[in-house]
């Protein structure tokens, strides 16, 4: 059984890796929003992806 805080970071370097960018940026928000939502590891999901949008440039932010 693996951890959700592993989960996390596991899916923010691998969306990250799956479009070219750099992994350390989604990890970081990943982690962050899963801590301040109390482990809510799909909200953590959707940080991760809206930090590798931003990094290609098509952030909606």
């Amino acid at each position: 059984m693996v951890s959700n805080r592993l989960l996390v970071r596991f899916n923010a370097r691998n969306d990250a890796r799956r479009h070219g960018v750099n992994p350390a940026p989604a990890i970081a928000a990943a982690e962050a929003e899963y801590r301040s939502t109390g482990g809510d590891r799909f909200a953590a999901r959707r940080a991760g992806w809206l930090a590798v949008d931003l990094q290609r440039g098509q952030g909606r932010a």
